[in-house]
């Protein structure tokens, strides 16, 4: 039997074409898993590097502040979560939400020594722990590292010992009140180097010695006050 050469031609283009679809299809296939395959690494691989949680205020001031919450426990207010999104009580970051620029906790009841963290917030411009009379001992050495600081507010607390000379690194500072303490000693002359000075209050305390030449005559707009009263 003679088989037509048409047809054997014809049956044979069908065969290769078959075949390079199939390699075409395998081709394909392979190269969609290899893709699949890149992608799972690449998610793997992105998921090990970020964090387990997520803090936008910079790490030592989130530690510094678990420090200090630690000291003064327990507190009538509770800190929890990110400083800076949380909205922690009494606590002002700056515009980037990095860092803490204010430390405002008056009249809570706060007991316990001033925690050498609070020199860890290098960006604080504003430290008030006024009218909290549980705040004893000594003004800690740390505190003095607060070269960004513009308002030291510690009036009213049952803080003792000596102003320190340190005192005068604080070169922003504007408001110190530092009036209704047990503080002994005499006025550090260091304090005449904090030319930015607007209001000062020693008032109440045992402290002696006079006011720094530099501000004994202060002018009309700014007020001082060393008497102890």
């Amino acid at each position: 039997m003679k088989t037509d050469h048409r047809v054997t031609s014809l049956a044979t283009h069908f065969m290769l074409s078959f075949y390079r679809c199939q390699a075409s299809f395998c081709l394909v296939g392979r190269i969609n898993a290899m893709k699949l395959a890149n992608l799972s690494i690449f998610v793997l691989m992105l998921s090990m590097q970020l964090p387990i949680s997520y803090s936008a205020v910079n790490q030592q001031d989130l530690a510094a502040l678990q420090a200090i919450q630690e000291a003064w426990a327990p507190t009538s207010f509770s800190w929890s979560g990110d400083p800076c999104e949380s909205l922690w009580f009494g606590i002002t970051c700056d515009q980037n939400g990095t860092s803490v620029i204010k430390l405002e906790l008056p009249a809570q009841s706060l007991g316990g020594a001033l925690p050498p963290q609070i020199g860890s917030l290098t960006s604080l411009q504003t430290l008030d722990l006024s009218y909290n009379t549980g705040i004893v001992g000594n003004l800690p050495s740390e505190l003095f590292l607060l070269s960004n600081l513009v308002e030291l507010f510690l009036q009213n607390c049952g803080l003792t010992g000596t102003i320190p000379d340190e005192i005068g690194n604080l070169r922003k500072l504007k408001y110190l009140a530092l009036n209704q303490n047990s503080f002994t000693g005499t006025i550090p002359t260091t304090i005449g180097q904090l030319s930015e000075m607007f209001w000062l209050d020693f008032s109440y305390n045992q402290l002696s010695g006079n006011l720094p030449l530099a501000l004994s005559k202060p002018d009309k707009s700014r007020t001082f006050s060393s008497a102890n009263e």
